[in-house]
């Protein structure tokens, strides 16, 4: 029990590992990335349907869409029908920032094998 634990120990550090070098070089976490690529195909969703397509916790959901705000990846807007919902769309920028992670975290994968 204890080796399979260790490997799982040596397995999460890794992952930890890469999520920061991926957001440190390549601007965007795993969770970033995630939140992103769902916005890239359902443009215009509402938070609440956003965060159940991508599994995202509540908490998690709230400050992962700050920082893509204030980075300028994504956008929020009134809802065109319901003043009091906003919805989401991806913008250019986070369209670059998805590709190049995209290439980037290949590279990483290929350098952990």
């Amino acid at each position: 029990m204890n080796e399979i634990i260790e490997k799982l120990v040596h397995q999460n550090i890794q992952f930890v590992n890469l999520n920061r070098r991926a957001e440190k070089e390549l601007q965007l976490s795993l969770v970033q990335f995630h939140l992103l690529d769902a916005l890239e195909k359902s443009p215009g969703i509402s938070a609440q349907s956003l965060a159940k397509k991508t599994g995202v916790h509540p908490s998690t959901f709230t400050q992962t869409v700050k920082r893509l705000t204030k980075k300028e990846f994504m956008f929020e807007m009134v809802h065109p029908r319901d003043t009091r919902k906003r919805v989401y769309g991806i913008t250019a920028k986070g369209r670059e920032a998805c590709k190049n992670f995209i290439d980037g975290i290949a590279r990483y994968l290929v350098a952990i094998e």
